[in-house]
């Protein structure tokens, strides 16, 4: 295979993956998420070394894995929100839908606005990564200090886990949802127009065929 194909085949398969990572390779200071509710949406957090992620989170009804709180780490998901600090497994397993493992993603930071496009919403940024020391640093503070209410639009994990990798808090999960949803409405209004147009220029044009046939009758 011409070399420049291969480097195509591979440069294609990169774009299109989702970072997906042994969970055993993790660096402190990773932003990492897993795939939930059928890859619907992802939950993300800040790996911060020792088996532990923080992330920013609701009360969610807990499955029967995590009845209780984790013998590990105490989380409950049942009771416990906000800004915490669990165990990788948590992480992981955490999930209101469906009770099984996920594969742990490596989120990508600095990736072109061509690769940002075409991957998949949630899994990347076209922003630089502050030093991993420092993002687990911020991590820590805001995990002891808060980061506000959990608003699924306006601060959720996503903008969480960027706010420490990069200084600014962005859902890509959001913002390409918002476009989806404006482009629909979009489509359906346009749809709607052009039927009224459509239906105003039949009328109209109906109502001319009968004025030529009356003419023409009365001729």
């Amino acid at each position: 295979m011409d070399e420049r194909l291969k480097n195509g085949v591979k440069w294609g398969r990169e774009l299109m993956s989702n970072g997906r990572i042994d969970s055993r390779k993790l660096q402190p200071g990773d932003h990492i998420f897993i795939k939930r509710a059928m890859s619907l949406y992802s939950h993300h957090g800040i790996y911060i070394g020792k088996g532990y992620v923080i992330h920013h989170t609701v009360v969610e009804k807990s499955c029967s894995k995590l009845m209780t709180a984790c013998p590990k780490c105490g989380y409950n998901p049942a009771k416990d929100y906000g800004i915490l600090k669990t165990c990788l497994d948590c992480f992981i397993y955490e999930d209101a839908l469906i009770c099984t493992a996920h594969s742990v993603n490596l989120y990508q930071y600095g990736v072109t606005s061509v690769e940002y496009v075409i991957k998949n919403a949630g899994s990347c940024s076209t922003q630089a990564a502050k030093s991993p020391e420092e993002v687990v640093r911020v991590a820590i503070e805001l995990y002891k200090n808060g980061f506000g209410k959990y608003s699924l639009i306006f601060n959720n994990c996503e903008d969480f886990a960027t706010y420490c990798k990069t200084g600014v808090g962005c859902s890509s999960q959001v913002n390409f949802a918002a476009i989806k949803t404006f482009a629909v409405l979009a489509i359906g209004a346009a749809t709607l127009t052009v039927t009224a147009i459509n239906y105003i220029r039949k009328k109209r044009q109906k109502k001319q065929v009968e004025v030529l046939d009356s003419s023409e009758e009365s001729s």
